[in-house]
């Protein structure tokens, strides 16, 4: 009797313990399970964060490489704008004969002697002219800052009118070539338009400037002229007319100012009469 109750005993413990096993082995299944779906839900997460990322990315850069076609295009547009204006600015008859000397930067050197002339030029107009000066004053001033300052020598360099405007500057001797270098120089740096002119025939060359006064274009030329009779008569904003009535009371000067106006625009028909017009300086 007592063996059998040891017997059953033994026999409970044996249930006992598959029981166990069997509930903790549920629980490992239990806890497998939600560890897979933890898992998974995490690895999901992660690659949906990583693809906004990515497509956050994407889309900066998309941002980013507009904004630089955009600048690109603008600054295309910009360059495109200025050499158009450029070209408008220079017109055949003044700009592509280098055998006038009316040769434009092209190299760095001349891009160099160009800033150097620049200012130079801005010099003169501080020295001769004030803020409150009309355009009128202003080219008054520096025509006769030029006129009056400058040595006649008969003689200049030719090759270039960048160099040739350096050298007035600097010396202030020249020739006419050199007069209308300066006054080049001047005027563009004041903004006005200019436009060369070569005298045709002669035995000797003669170079002045169009300039575009009040929408107009006049003559203008601060060479001076060694006659007498010419002592009170000075080329400052002249019309077409003006130059050829000019001309017509000439003996041996006949012909000083002898051009083609097929190449230029026409100048004003009505003279601004400025006479004795006296300078402010």
């Amino acid at each position: 009797m007592q063996n059998k109750k040891r017997k059953k005993k033994k026999q409970i413990s044996k249930g006992r313990r598959i029981a166990g096993k069997i509930v903790l082995g549920l629980i490992c299944v239990w806890l497998c399970i939600g560890a897979f779906f933890l898992l998974r839900q995490t690895l999901f997460s992660d690659e949906k964060e990583s693809s906004e990322i990515t497509q956050a990315a994407a889309d900066t850069r998309s941002d980013v490489e507009a904004g630089i076609n955009e600048s690109l295009v603008q600054n295309y547009a910009n360059s495109i704008a200025a050499q158009s204006s450029s070209a408008d600015e220079e017109l055949p008859a003044e700009e592509s004969s280098e055998e006038s000397g009316a040769r434009e930067p092209s190299t760095q050197e001349d891009l160099t002697n160009y800033d150097k002339m620049e200012r130079l030029a801005k010099k003169v107009v501080q020295e001769s002219t004030s803020d409150e000066d009309s355009d009128l004053y202003k080219l008054y001033n520096t025509y006769w800052w030029i006129k009056n300052r400058m040595k006649y020598t008969g003689t200049s360099n030719k090759n270039g009118w960048i160099n040739e405007a350096i050298h007035g500057f600097e010396t202030l001797s020249g020739d006419c070539y050199t007069h209308y270098a300066m006054m080049k120089a001047v005027m563009r740096v004041m903004g006005f338009e200019t436009i060369d002119i070569e005298r045709l025939g002669g035995e000797t060359r003669h170079y002045w400037n169009l300039v575009k006064y009040n929408g107009q274009w006049y003559h203008i030329d601060s060479c001076p002229r060694s006659e007498d009779k010419d002592k009170y008569w000075y080329c400052f904003l002249r019309t077409d007319e003006e130059l050829l009535e000019w001309d017509r009371h000439q003996d041996a000067a006949k012909g000083y100012y002898t051009f083609d106006p097929s190449l230029y625009p026409a100048t004003a028909t009505e003279p601004l009469g400025l006479g004795r017009m006296q300078s402010r300086k």
